[in-house]
């Protein structure tokens, strides 16, 4: 059973991934979706970002792919927190 799970998981991770990135790309063209409104928001962003990329230290991901996410949540996290407050 355990094999059958871990067999799945990439795949799966794989399409997640993907939908989500294409959301993002969505939100980012379309008004519909809510974008960073007051700071409590602006710092469940950022906080959030800080804790994905805490959690994708601790995998196996290879020291090219940890720069690469840590430079684009910096990025990401600098932009949103640049954005000015209603």
């Amino acid at each position: 059973m355990t094999r059958r799970i871990h067999r799945f998981r990439r795949p799966l991770l794989f399409a997640a991934g993907w939908i989500l990135t294409a959301l993002g790309a969505v939100g980012m063209i379309l008004p519909l979706m809510p974008g960073t409104i007051d700071r409590r928001v602006k710092l469940v962003a950022c906080g959030s970002m800080l804790i994905s990329f805490a959690i994708l230290t601790r995998t196996s991901a290879p020291p090219i792919a940890l720069w690469t996410a840590g430079l684009c949540l910096l990025a990401a996290g600098l932009y949103v927190a640049s954005r000015p407050e209603p």
